[in-house]
């Protein structure tokens, strides 16, 4: 996975962000209460991240901060050769860039666990994921080029090990029914696969009494605590009044992840290829035991 992952991040990551209505919206600019702070080590103690600086010559001009916000924001902005860059993580499931375009996604998924702005007029941004948080690196520099943005976000990407890996269950003990409780309008079964030890994961999503949505996924841990898939098939379903179906494939091959969350044991489609699904967090359904 490391190997695909970095050679999209070297190809794609580091685009742009688009020149029409663009606005970055610096720390300082946060209504919420910005704390100061003098080391990584201490903004990590506070978000409970592991954000680890470059290890480049000439980095300087550090500033550590946490925005308070729910849940809490880490901060850490540095200079290499010149140019500011601006590191962010949090266990969030929004965008926490502070940077936004015309009120749109910025982000895009680009591999299992990374995802990369689509860019133009020299703002550069890279976000990814790991078990415990959303990592986020963002700068503006008329003079950087492409590779030397993604030569550093690839190593805070390399550097930003998940905390919590022991706390993972098997695949298999995911296996099960589950609703989503932010929209309440989509549902995941997750089953097992014969001679493997992944997981076959099929969202349904009702859009009306006639149509449904379904995405199905083999999924696993990887890595970075991520339950990952990158053979995503997205079918739409149309029932006829006669009772017939046709079924429409919209996308075959996609790639993303879900966060599991093992306190709260839930399943957040923070890497859902589709917009409306992102917010989907599903809850799993407790089995009745019989007397």
């Amino acid at each position: 996975m490391k190997k695909i992952i970095s050679i999209v991040l070297v190809m794609a990551m580091v685009l742009a962000f688009a020149a029409c209505g663009k606005k970055e919206e610096p720390a300082a600019n946060i209504a919420n209460p910005v704390t100061e702070y003098s080391s990584l080590e201490e903004i990590n103690a506070v978000v409970a991240s592991n954000m680890v600086g470059p290890g480049v010559m000439g980095v300087s001009d550090e500033s550590f901060c946490v925005i308070d916000t729910d849940p809490k924001i880490a901060q850490y902005k540095f200079s290499v050769n010149g140019h500011e860059y601006c590191y962010r993580a949090s266990a969030a499931l929004d965008d926490i860039s502070g940077v936004y375009v015309d009120d749109s996604t910025l982000f895009a998924v680009l591999a299992e666990g990374a995802e990369a702005n689509i860019a133009t007029d020299s703002y550069y941004g890279a976000r990814w994921y790991t078990i415990d948080c959303q990592y986020c690196l963002t700068t503006e520099s008329k003079d950087l080029t492409a590779e030397q943005f993604s030569a550093i976000a690839e190593e805070l990407k390399d550097l930003a090990l998940p905390l919590s890996l022991a706390n993972l269950p098997a695949n298999s003990e995911l296996i099960g029914s589950y609703e989503d409780s932010f929209s309440q309008r989509a549902v995941l079964e997750i089953t097992a696969i014969d001679g493997s030890d992944k997981v076959r994961a099929v969202v349904v999503w009702g859009s009306s009494a006639f149509e449904r949505d379904t995405w199905t996924m083999t999924c696993g841990f990887s890595e970075d605590g991520l339950f990952s898939y990158s053979d995503g098939l997205h079918e739409r379903i149309t029932c006829a009044e006669s009772g017939e179906e046709t079924v429409e494939t919209l996308e075959e091959n996609q790639i993303g992840f879900f966060n599991y969350d093992a306190e709260a044991k839930t399943l957040s489609w923070t890497g859902a290829a589709d917009e409306d699904c992102q917010p989907c967090v599903f809850v799993q359904l407790e089995v009745a035991v019989s007397e």
